[in-house]
């Protein structure tokens, strides 16, 4: 069992661990949005990064491509790793619609407090934004390819869990392209589990766009009662203000609906 040094906090973990998950153990949060536990690790968003400065790595690496080794001494508050993950940052919101208030991911995306967290609020940026057409995927899932940050959970979800080959990533550069070679519901019946894990507002569910933010929801985990294989499912139920939300009247203008 490899031991390291995380931000001056030592710590022994199975061997295979990469650093990235070291450091959860450690009760470190690194951001990331391409990694995930079942999905391994790519090193796609480029955000996980920390400062190797003493071991067998040195240098700026992307925590989640690095196995954990013995004598490795790592910094995530370094400045030149904070930097970085501000620069990302700041790379992923110059094509961003902005739509966080009428995007039904608001309130449980991770683009979003990633962004308030490496405080980001300013846009440099002056050119025009790239921006795609999306796709019609079906009844249930609802696509706005303008909110990818290219993390490929979908497509790498889509063909190796859910045996799907009718959704993937297509085009190159600025032209990388997340969807389906022509509209159409989607093939997979696992589709609907796309809107878990897509760290931004991508797919969401069509069956309840714009009704209710996360927090409005009250959610337990429960098992699918469908058939026998017992799927986990979290039903969740959205309770109603008690009385209907009316816009104020500006002044001078026309009373607001009594």
């Amino acid at each position: 069992m490899p031991k390291l040094t995380i931000d001056n906090i030592e710590i022994e973990v199975p061997a295979g661990t990469n650093v990235l998950e070291a450091a959860k153990q450690a009760g470190i949060w690194i951001p990331h949005f391409c990694y995930h536990p079942a999905l391994g690790s790519v090193g796609a968003c480029r955000l996980c990064a920390m400062k190797f400065i003493e071991g067998p790595v040195k240098g700026l690496q992307m925590s989640c491509m690095l196995p954990a080794q013995d004598g490795m001494v790592v910094s995530s508050t370094d400045p030149e790793a904070l930097r970085m993950r501000q620069l990302v940052i700041e790379w992923l919101m110059i094509n961003h619609p902005h739509d966080c208030p009428v995007c039904d991911a608001g309130g449980e995306c991770l683009l979003q407090d990633y962004t308030i967290a490496g405080g980001h609020g300013i846009r440099r940026y002056k050119g025009k934004k790239h921006t795609f057409l999306n796709q019609d995927l079906g009844p249930y899932v609802q696509h706005e390819m303008n909110r990818c940050i290219e993390c490929y959970r979908c497509a790498r979800y889509y063909q190796e869990f859910a045996g799907g080959d009718d959704l993937g990533v297509m085009g190159s550069a600025t032209r990388v392209y997340f969807g389906r070679f022509k509209e159409g519901k989607l093939e997979s019946p696992f589709s609907g589990n796309l809107l878990d894990i897509c760290p931004t507002g991508v797919y969401t569910d069509k069956t309840a766009r714009f009704r209710a933010r996360n927090w409005d929801y009250e959610m337990a985990p429960s098992v699918c009662p469908w058939c026998s294989l017992g799927c986990n499912t979290i039903p969740a139920k959205n309770h109603p203000p008690e009385k209907p939300w009316r816009p104020f009247a500006r002044p001078g203008g026309p009373p607001s609906p009594s």
